[in-house]
Formats: structure tokens, sequence, C-alpha cells
């Protein structure tokens, strides 16, 4: 710890906030900018401050030391990134995500009945106090909108929503 960042201009920091999303291990990251500062929000954990090492490339203060995220400029026709480089592996990549922030409407689209033939179980989607649910049983857990047909479950579990031609959400 006791590690200090180079400061970081509202230059530096604009455009780095957002949901990003792992396409291969389904991961999300929230970057937050509060207080002047960037911070990290994964699998509904408490937000941990980014220390700058320049304008694009952040570290944790309790991550290993070798651990990095890297700001990556959009390519042609895409979105902007993050890679999360680690010690022992390959970069992981985490494309920007446009957040979804559902109507009552659109919330309503989801509810419903799933079930699971590999699992054997059903499970039920429903809207509870404005937010939408998902139980296996009695106990509902709140799902956390990210991105389009996208939600954060229990333990940064990702659920996203399968449609038909007609765009009926069919399944999960």
């Amino acid at each position: 710890k006791g590690m200090t960042g180079v400061p970081l201009t509202e230059a530096d920091r604009k455009g780095k906030a957002g949901l990003y999303h792992n396409a291969l291990s389904g991961d999300l990251m929230r970057i937050i900018e509060r207080d002047g500062k960037l911070w990290l929000s994964t699998s509904g954990e408490p937000p941990e401050e980014l220390l700058a090492l320049s304008p694009t490339r952040f570290r944790v203060a309790d991550w290993p030391p070798s651990s990095e995220l890297s700001f990556e400029p959009a390519a042609a026709g895409a979105r902007p990134g993050i890679r999360l480089s680690r010690e022992n592996g390959p970069p992981e990549l985490y494309a920007s995500m446009e957040a979804f922030e559902p109507t009552a409407a659109q919330l309503a689209e989801f509810t419903g009945t799933y079930y699971s033939k590999e699992l054997d179980v059903s499970y039920q989607v429903a809207v509870r106090d404005g937010k939408l649910t998902f139980a296996v049983g009695t106990k509902p857990y709140p799902l956390v909108p990210a991105y389009r047909d996208a939600f954060e479950g229990p333990e940064g579990t990702l659920l996203e929503a399968v449609r038909d031609a007609q765009g009926h959400v069919t399944g999960f």
C-alpha cells in the first residue's frame, strides 16, 4: 500500500467511466468517476480506487503489482476497451458496453418461468419493487441491468436473455 499514482486531469478521466464486458469470461467491470478519481467495481464489490501510472495505465492498490488496466482506444468500427494484464497469463480484453437502463415495460419483457433441462430446475423471473428478480425456489435475488438484454445476478453471475426471431425473450 502507500502507493500514489500520477495526478489525472479532467481530460484524462473523460470517457473512461462506464461498463466493460469480457466476452470470453462473461465478467463485467464498472469504471466510476468520483471525487476527481477513477474507481473500479467488479461483481457488486465496493469500488476500489484506480491508481494512475499514466493517463491510460492504472492499477489497483491491493492487486499484485504486475496487474494493470490499460485503456485502449477504439479501433475502426469498434468500441474502446480495457486490457487487463496479469503476470501469469494472456491479457484479458474488456469491451466498452452501453449501459442498459430499462423502463418498467422493458423489464416486464423478461418475466416468466424458465426451465433448465440440464439442471432439472425452474427459475422465476419477476419484477418486484420496480426491479427484476431471479428466484430458484422461494428466495428472489435482485438482477442489476448491465447492457442490453444482460443482467448481473448473485456473485457476479451474468444472465443474457435469448430472443426468438420475433424479439420475444425465450430464455437466458
